[in-house]
């Protein structure tokens, strides 16, 4: 028989809960990705500067999407055929619509 101290487990609770409370909008969307596409090809491209750039290229079968994320701004979600320099198609502050999104370029 197994006895767990009740301590340990609610010390490990509040440890996965403040890690999660230290995810920034990104790395919530990229876990949600993950966990919605298991097999999805997934490439993340983090900035060297805290205030920089996230990208994030998902490709699940044909269907693939590029997303870019500034804290200032929110995701915006690029062609599949833009250009180097070009803007985002369409940009989503709120990060469960941009999830929704991604979803719905994906399935």
């Amino acid at each position: 028989m197994l006895l767990l101290d009740i301590s340990v487990i609610y010390k490990l609770e509040l440890n996965i809960s403040r890690e999660r409370l230290h995810m920034n909008e990104f790395e919530s969307l990229v876990e949600k990705v993950r966990e919605r596409f298991p097999d999805a090809q997934i490439r993340i491209d983090s900035p060297e500067k805290p205030k920089g750039n996230h990208w994030l290229d998902v490709k699940n079968g044909k269907k693939s999407v590029t997303v870019e994320w500034r804290s200032s701004k929110g995701f915006g979600f690029y062609a599949n055929n833009a250009g180097y320099g070009e803007g985002p198609e369409e940009i989503i502050a709120d990060k469960d619509k941009a999830f929704e999104k991604v979803v719905a370029l994906l399935q």
